[in-house]
C-alpha cells in the first residue's frame, strides 16, 4: 500500500488529510496508519484510491469508519460527510461559514 508521499498520486477524497495525519503520527505506510486507527485496511484503500460508482459519486464507507477517521484525521465528522456528500443539507452553510477547509468535490 501506498506510503504519504504515495498518496498525492491517487484520487480520493481524504488523500491530503491523510498523509499529512501520517506525518504528525509519525506512520509512514498506510497500512500500519490504518490498523493504528483501527480502521479496515481494504476500506481505507477504497476511498484513497477515490473509487466511484457507475454514476460517478464516491464509494462511500460506513457512518463508523468515517467517525474513525474523523478521529485519526482531527477532523469533524460533518466536514467529511460534506466532503462525500456536498450536496447534503447543511454543506453550503458550512462552506460558506468556512468550517470547510478541505476542498468539496463536485
Amino acid at each position: 500500500m501506498a506510503s504519504d508521499k504515495e498518496l498525492v498520486k491517487l484520487r480520493g477524497p481524504f488523500n491530503a488529510m491523510v498523509a499529512a495525519s501520517m506525518r504528525r503520527d509519525g506512520i509512514p505506510e498506510i497500512t500500519k496508519w490504518a490498523d493504528h486507527h483501527g480502521i479496515g485496511r481494504s476500506t481505507l484503500y477504497s476511498l484513497l484510491r477515490g473509487r466511484e460508482t457507475r454514476e460517478g459519486t464516491w464509494i462511500k464507507p460506513s457512518l463508523d469508519t468515517l467517525n474513525k477517521l474523523s478521529h485519526a484525521l482531527g477532523r469533524p465528522l460533518h466536514e467529511l460527510v460534506y466532503i462525500l456528500e456536498p450536496d447534503a443539507v447543511g454543506a453550503d452553510q458550512a462552506k460558506a461559514d468556512g468550517q470547510l477547509s478541505a476542498k468539496v468535490l463536485p
